[in-house]
């Protein structure tokens, strides 16, 4: 997919020179400074400067073995037609107008691809640091049936969680307005940065379920410290690979959430992780499904009750205490309501 889009780029992109200008297919690899800007004589802390308009230009970025890269693009595009890309190596792909310098990308090895477009003038620059990744473990567990909860985001932390049947990860954004955060944090299989390469916690979030290991181990980095609470909710596979829908129930404190939830096969779920109360003040679900209730793993130990489908709706309201409070629905599409307080 890689190849295809530098091919598809390169046949539409054409270089303009002159001032303010760019080239089309550049190749950079990590300079001796460990820095790149574009334009050369631009750096992140001056207003970014003006581009002449009709332009499409490429670089493709080589990243060494044990370094990530770590990319600022500050500016704007005006025009409707026009925008930044960026490609990484595993397929994902993002466009946006605005370059905001305080939200950076972050980028593994072997390359990744920054395109800009732009029909009318335009104001930007933009900043490539090569780093090395960090050394060492800071965390290491082993899950079984008792889930962790670890602040992924806060600082800059290198951790390794292993586990018989594999591990389930799911990611709680501390704001829903700025998951940005979750970009500087990178998933690998495996027990470091060598281990094949699973993304970024920002787009196993985006799809919205789990993600489950394919081996016994897991090596989580975060490379910069963000100051927030984003949160990593860690469990044995085992105990949720069943659960094919499976969301985080992560809604603003003291709020009235209304979550609804797709069919799995064979189950459903949404975990909760907080200091919180959940009240279940609604909840729509199949009268021949049930929900269950576990408060820590998804065990017997830390099974609560089975509410059926064709009696909850005479229980409600339903309060669930704070910690980590687990949904699992037997079959069919739900929505619930809650509300939160404490």
């Amino acid at each position: 997919m890689y190849l295809i889009l530098l091919t598809f780029i390169a046949i539409l992109a054409t270089g303009v020179q002159g001032n303010g200008a760019c080239q089309n297919e550049n190749y950079i690899n990590r300079t001796s400074t460990d820095e790149f800007y574009f334009p050369a004589d631009w750096n992140e802390d001056e207003s970014p400067p003006r581009q002449s308009a009709g332009q499409g230009c490429s670089w493709n970025i080589n990243i060494p073995q044990g370094y990530y890269a770590k990319v600022i693009i500050s500016g704007n595009i005006y025009d409707n037609h026009s925008h930044f890309e960026l490609y990484d190596y595993y397929g994902n792909v993002e466009f946006f107008k605005v370059g905001d310098r305080t939200k950076p990308y972050f980028f593994v090895g072997p390359k990744f691809l920054l395109s800009i477009e732009n029909e009318s003038t335009a104001y930007y620059g933009f900043k490539i640091e090569w780093l090395k990744f960090p050394q060492g473990i800071d965390y290491n567990a082993g899950i079984g049936g008792v889930p962790q909860v670890v602040n992924i985001t806060k600082d800059v932390l290198a951790a390794e969680f292993s586990a018989i049947t594999g591990i389930s990860l799911l990611a709680f954004p501390a704001d829903l307005n700025n998951i940005d955060t979750l970009r500087s944090t990178f998933v690998f299989e495996g027990r470091d940065y060598n281990g094949n390469f699973v993304g970024s916690l920002y787009h196993l979030y985006l799809k919205s379920n789990q993600y489950l290991s394919s081996g016994q181990m897991i090596y989580v980095v975060n490379v910069q410290a963000r100051y927030v609470m984003d949160q990593l909710l860690v469990q044995e596979a085992g105990y949720t690979k069943g659960i094919t829908a499976y969301e985080g129930l992560n809604c603003p404190p003291s709020s009235t959430c209304r979550k609804p939830l797709q069919p799995g096969n064979p189950k459903s779920g949404l975990v909760y992780i907080g200091n919180q109360t959940q009240t279940l003040t609604a909840i729509t679900m199949d009268k021949t499904s049930s929900l269950s209730v576990y408060y820590g793993g998804i065990t017997n130990f830390g099974f609560y009750k089975t509410y059926t489908g064709s009696t909850i709706q005479s229980l409600l309201p339903l309060t669930f205490a704070p910690g980590i409070t687990q949904y699992i629905i037997s079959g069919g599409r739900t929505s619930f309501t809650f509300q939160f307080s404490g």
